[in-house]
């Protein structure tokens, strides 16, 4: 791998890594100047044709985004350097089998480094989400586009109202009403307290009445956790943005929105798609960044979107913000309901401070934040682990 140009294999996997984000990696590889292909592993079932497509494609790095890629047995065998950057709580995909000296794990996330060196994982890197400046990037609005988009604040992010209906019909099938106290208490619990693991917290409430869940096995019990962190994530989600409603406030995510505001002042206009983002972002006076469950240090990758914009954001508090970004100089943050409606009163009432923030928010996120910084970072991780 060592000084020269690498030919980069991304494997995708449906329902583990939005197609932009593979798109920004391989825009960010030939930044670079490496090339990349996309091996679709849902196209090739049968691991013969699987090794003699990657063999006749030669590549001498493997990427996965969000999944573990190729089994360990194949990593070995191929002796093919494996990076999988894993964007989301990764106990949703890795498992003890996963364990390979070719397999490097890079989190998003710091806050999952113990439990997976604990796995048996030798090499784990913290590497953040980021943005892509081409197309996170400020634009100049016509007078329609301010209209259509200028607001006080907004927030552009899903529901995750589904999860709720989902455990609803698991919860119909099982029949047990302490299944349902279980999941309740988890969801109320998690949404209170974002830091904690969405397995432990299920955990605490199946000691309290004495029940383990049967799950039909370790599948179905990551399941079941992944959804009652999404129902967490949408009580919290809605819980803030129903406090909201004195300020004009555009809401934008799918329809499950229309189940969780409590009433019209808080303006919702569905879904927004991906390359009309950087519009909203540019337009609204201050971008609410609210995290999903599983993130419990670090940001995702809306902060970077924004600022990338030049837009001034608000996120919930994170561990990690002031080792990204510097608190109150490039982005400012709130703790608690109270704080978050004061912060929003402040800075609309300071739009020049406001937009010295923002500005030095983008000068930083686009010196440091990008994904072309962050393929350059897995890339010298992994040439120094395999030379």
């Amino acid at each position: 791998m060592k000084g020269k140009a690498l030919n980069v294999l991304i494997l995708k996997r449906s329902g583990t890594c939005l197609a932009w984000v593979i798109r920004h990696c391989m825009k960010a590889f030939g930044q670079l100047g490496h090339s990349s292909t996309v091996l679709d592993l849902d196209q090739v079932k049968e691991e013969v044709v699987l090794r003699e497509r990657i063999l006749r494609l030669r590549p001498n790095l493997v990427l996965a985004n969000n999944h573990m890629g190729l089994n360990s047995q194949l990593c070995e065998e191929l002796k093919i350097p494996h990076a999988c950057w894993l964007e989301e709580d990764p106990f949703y995909w890795v498992r003890k089998k996963d364990v390979s000296p070719y397999r490097i794990l890079f989190v998003y996330d710091k806050a999952y480094i113990p439990r997976l060196k604990g796995m048996g994982f030798k090499e784990i890197h913290f590497l953040p989400l980021s943005t892509d400046p081409e197309h996170f990037k400020e634009v100049s609005l016509s007078e329609e586009e301010i209209r259509r988009y200028g607001c006080e604040l907004s927030f552009a992010g899903g529901s995750y109202y589904k999860s709720f209906e989902i455990i609803e019909d698991l919860l119909g099938k099982w029949g047990e009403p302490k299944i349902r106290m279980i999941s309740d208490e988890t969801i109320r619990f998690q949404s209170n307290n974002l830091s904690l693991h969405i397995w432990d917290v299920m955990e605490t409430f199946q000691h309290k009445y004495k029940y383990p869940i049967p799950f039909a096995d370790e599948e179905g019990a990551i399941m079941f956790g992944r959804l009652l962190a999404g129902a967490a994530t949408s009580l919290y989600r809605g819980r803030l943005i129903n406090s909201l409603n004195e300020f004009d406030f555009h809401l934008y995510g799918d329809e499950g929105w229309k189940n969780l505001l409590r009433d019209g002042r808080i303006k919702f206009y569905g879904s927004l798609p991906y390359e009309e983002l950087p519009r909203l972002f540019t337009a609204s006076k201050i971008n609410l960044n609210l995290t999903t469950t599983p993130i419990k240090t670090s940001l995702t990758q809306r902060p970077f979107d924004v600022l990338a914009c030049g837009g001034f954001v608000l996120s919930d508090y994170r561990q990690d913000i002031q080792s990204l970004l510097e608190i109150d100089k490039e982005i400012v943050y709130f703790r608690a309901e109270e704080e978050l409606k004061e912060k929003i009163d402040y800075f609309l009432k300071h739009p020049r401070e406001r937009r010295e923030i923002a500005k030095r928010g983008q000068r930083r996120v686009l010196g440091e934040h990008t994904y072309k910084y962050r393929m350059e970072r897995l890339v010298r991780v992994m040439r120094e682990i395999f030379g």
